[in-house]
């Protein structure tokens, strides 16, 4: 069946990440029904429901659940397109699980962060720190490797999306952490310094699911890896950092796509918005 999921998403025109994360929800189908014994070609609208229910258990979202079963419907009817099944299986008969109402957002402070801090798994806590500490992004932290990293002078070399390449000074404390994980794992220079549990690189998909898990589970927004980079952004402005330098800190390739990123991040009772614009026209003189 892998030949024919992968040809069925090649046909669906994703992102590469969309495409990895469908490929991985319908692999996960598979093995459930393969546990269950159950014969794709004689599946049914009852089969869903089950597999519903084994979500919910999962705490997947009634969201998640109903944009799958789309996905699965479309999967069907390539399949019985393409005569690996006789029978059409129509998804459609089953009713979407109702709408729930997301948690309210809340901006991530130092309390909220260090709630989740203290739930998460001990692999992800690492990161998260640089993310809402440094501003890093999820994918740069899972790039890091051992030769990124300067002991002696508690340097992180970062090589951001424009291919910049920016050298961020870290404290005393998240360095003597990394030090013990580098060496726990002894790795070489050119290994990824944050692993999976299968000892492969971290994926960013894995972070944002067990933060969203962890969230959930204390009943709080689901927020995602990039919240992280958000608070630190908020940050830089409340303590009146100019405009060119937060730019450099995040790495955006110019002024404006940081004016905007900062705009998106406050509502008008959070900053005065002229301000901003005034931080610009004072630095572009």
């Amino acid at each position: 069946m892998k030949k024919f999921i992968e040809d069925f998403l090649l046909h669906q025109s994703l992102a590469a990440t969309t495409h990895k994360i469908y490929e991985t929800r319908l692999n996960t189908f598979y093995n459930f029904i393969n546990r269950k014994k159950i014969d794709i070609e004689n599946f049914t609208s009852d089969n869903f429901i089950e597999y519903q229910h084994y979500l919910m258990k999962k705490n997947y979202t009634n969201r998640y659940i109903n944009n799958f079963k789309n996905m699965l419907n479309r999967y069907f009817l390539y399949l019985f397109d393409k005569k690996l099944i006789s029978n059409r299986i129509d998804l459609s008969i089953v009713k979407n699980l109702p709408k729930t109402y997301a948690k309210k957002r809340v901006d991530m402070d130092e309390r909220t962060f260090f709630n989740i801090y203290n739930n998460i798994n001990d692999r992800y806590k690492l990161p998260i720190k640089l993310m809402f500490f440094y501003g890093f992004r999820i994918t740069e932290v899972c790039n890091l490797k051992i030769s990124d990293i300067n002991f002696k002078q508690n340097k992180i070399k970062l090589v951001r999306k424009n291919d910049k390449t920016i050298f961020f000074d870290i404290s005393i404390d998240i360095m003597q952490e990394l030090k013990k994980l580098t060496n726990r794992i002894r790795c070489d220079d050119n290994d990824f310094i944050f692993l999976s549990i299968h000892n492969k690189q971290m994926q960013r998909q894995s972070v944002d699911n067990h933060i969203k898990k962890v969230c959930r589970k204390l009943d709080i927004f689901e927020y995602g890896c990039h919240d992280f980079r958000h608070a630190f952004s908020k940050n830089l402005v409340k303590c009146n950092y100019n405009m060119v330098e937060i730019q450099r800190l995040l790495g955006h390739e110019n002024m404006y796509t940081t004016e905007v990123y900062i705009k998106s991040l406050f509502t008008n009772q959070d900053v005065n918005l002229a301000k901003i614009n005034a931080f610009n026209r004072n630095i572009l003189k």
